[in-house]
């Protein structure tokens, strides 16, 4: 795993992410400071169990990476990553 890869972590009932704070708290308390923006890619795992995110939480989460690189680098640049390829582009449409 490089430095600019980051596993998120939820407890492991947690099956669904909903919520702009919850999605912008997440952000701040498990990327914000752990990855070089200068560096790309980026690298974003979600765990397995997380089976949709809505875009209530997408909104939140991507809310500063949308600002500092856009909406395009999202899925090119900044790869996001899950064993559900549902979820990503889920994610992906929600933010677009």
């Amino acid at each position: 795993m490089n430095n600019n890869t980051v596993k998120l972590q939820f407890d492991k009932a947690v099956t669904r992410l909903a919520g702009y704070e919850f999605g912008v708290k997440t952000y701040e308390d498990q990327i914000n400071g752990k990855i070089n923006f200068n560096e790309l890619p980026i690298t974003i795992e979600f765990p397995e169990q997380i089976v949709r995110v809505a875009s209530s939480f997408a909104q939140g989460f991507f809310k500063a990476l949308t600002e500092k690189f856009g909406y395009n680098l999202i899925g090119k640049e900044i790869i996001l990553k899950s064993e559900n390829q549902s979820l990503i582009d889920s994610i992906i449409n929600n933010l677009l």
